[in-house]
């Protein structure tokens, strides 16, 4: 059901992953979004290179932060696929063939994007929701719900009303509440 004051909400699906391109590799933190992410948030006003594609219905693609775009020495349209790697959540590991803990999964690089945060231009990459749930072996869940208030909301109103809708195990976090380390430094310096 609704809640008043909510214009929009999207699950996604977060987690872990190693990120590989030729002989470059680093952790990432994997963002799997479904299609009109783009209309939640501006993240299309963030690319600095190439555009925001995740699916052409013949190639998955990914949109990485500058972060991962540097460390990996990787840019758009680039012929060779970012390799992505994440642990099993389920079953048993043969300690004979360890690579069976691990899912794995290619993207093209169809943007680059950057914010100025250093949360996210550090190690995201965002992917299609269907890889992500692929790859952390999910099938319908959500690690989160992201949502837009709609013009002229009560923001602690809405929160109480999601926090009575979901109940208690649920978190109903705002902008400031997800990002309450960057907030705290800022007021330190």
């Amino acid at each position: 059901r609704g809640v008043a004051g909510v214009e929009m909400a999207l699950p996604v699906v977060e987690d872990n992953a190693l990120a590989m391109f030729f002989n470059y590799q680093m952790p990432v933190t994997l963002k799997g979004v479904p299609n009109g992410y783009d209309s939640l948030t501006n993240i299309r006003g963030t690319i600095i290179d190439g555009k925001y594609l995740l699916d052409d219905g013949i190639s998955q693609y990914s949109v990485i932060a500058i972060g991962p775009a540097l460390s990996l020495n990787v840019r758009p349209d680039y012929l060779k696929m970012v390799s992505l790697y994440t642990p099993r959540r389920r079953g048993n590991i043969n300690l004979a063939n360890p690579a069976t803990a691990l899912r794995s999964d290619s993207v093209f690089v169809s943007g680059v994007f950057q914010i100025e945060q250093n949360k996210y231009d550090r190690n995201t990459m965002f992917v299609s929701i269907e890889m992500a749930r692929r790859l952390f072996d999910y099938t319908t869940q959500a690690t989160a719900v992201e949502l837009r208030l709609a013009p002229g909301a009560n923001e602690p109103a809405v929160m109480a009303a999601l926090t009575d809708a979901l109940g208690e195990q649920y978190v109903v976090k705002n902008r400031l509440m997800q990002q309450a380390e960057a907030f705290r430094m800022v007021n330190i310096e």
